[in-house]
């Protein structure tokens, strides 16, 4: 029904907004690893540096959103599984 429906959406957005913070600390570790590069000979290099710390970052948050999904079952435990409000 639409009223159990209506209960789904806020809890579908609640578990893709913690989706969304685990991307903006992911963001905010990067900058702060950026604005705390040292000099390098070239452009080549500091760009390679950069990818690598970067790489490394998003790998590490990747497994958290993994176990984000693991911890709250894909948002089932926040109230974000269709087949709860039907």
């Amino acid at each position: 029904s639409k009223r159990n429906k209506d209960k789904y959406y806020p809890a579908l957005l609640k578990h893709e907004e913690g989706h969304g913070q685990i991307a903006v600390d992911a963001a905010r570790v990067i900058e702060k690893i950026l604005r705390n590069m040292p000099s390098y000979s070239s452009c080549d290099l500091l760009r390679k540096k950069v990818d690598t710390k970067a790489q490394r970052i998003l790998e590490e948050f990747s497994k958290r959103h993994i176990d984000y999904d693991s911890e709250t079952d894909h948002g089932r435990t926040q109230g974000a599984y269709l087949n709860l409000h039907q």
